[in-house]
């Protein structure tokens, strides 16, 4: 189980692919391409770990209400400074 960088080609000519959900491993892969833009790595971790969270494919019920929960959560967590200790850690490692 994880979070991993890796290389992800295109679902197809017109759609990129931003992450992927392993659900034999469940480990969430982000393409490289997603962490230049801290939004965007955030938004792909936060639709990939709902994957996880509700066993849900894209546009189901359960995805949805957990990207919206896991968002809120993000942003409730950054308002107390949780995230302020990790990002202060000189070994920290996105």
């Amino acid at each position: 189980m994880g979070v991993h960088a890796a290389l992800i080609p295109p679902a197809s000519d017109r759609a990129r692919t931003a992450g992927m959900y392993s659900t034999i491993t469940k480990e969430i892969y982000i393409n490289l391409d997603q962490l230049e833009h801290g939004r965007r790595t955030i938004d792909t971790v936060i639709h990939e770990l709902a994957h996880h969270r509700s066993r849900a494919e894209d546009l189901e019920e359960g995805h949805a209400r957990d990207m919206t929960n896991l968002a809120g959560q993000v942003v409730e967590d950054t308002a107390k400074g949780i995230y302020d200790e990790y990002l202060r850690n000189l070994s920290f490692i996105w």
